[in-house]
């Protein structure tokens, strides 16, 4: 079984290339789908899968590099947690509506 460096790592270096990039993260998408039927149900969902490990393990490499591919995955300006929580962004009251995280 690969590291997550030796699978997202080339992905990361091909931040400046947006189509190598998606071409890239698909592949891992698929890759996952494959190595986990039971959990993933298609490779649309091993896609979401590999967006997210790529926005955690990329949080490691902080400044510029962080922010680029954050960019690429349209997630910008946010920490996201273990739990899936993203720091910074609002956050539904019970009502419904949106108000500011404090």
């Amino acid at each position: 079984m690969p590291t997550i460096g030796e699978v997202y790592d080339p992905i990361i270096a091909a931040r400046t290339e947006p189509a190598e990039f998606e071409r890239l993260l698909r592949e891992v998408g698929k890759r996952i789908h494959e190595a986990n039927p039971d959990r993933c149900a298609d490779e649309t969902d091993g896609y979401g899968a590999a967006c997210r490990n790529l926005e955690y393990y990329v949080q490691y490499f902080g400044g510029k590099v962080e922010n680029e591919v954050k960019a690429l995955l349209g997630r910008t300006g946010t920490f996201m947690t273990l739990g899936g929580f993203r720091v910074g962004e609002p956050l539904p009251e019970p009502d419904g509506e949106i108000s500011p995280r404090v």
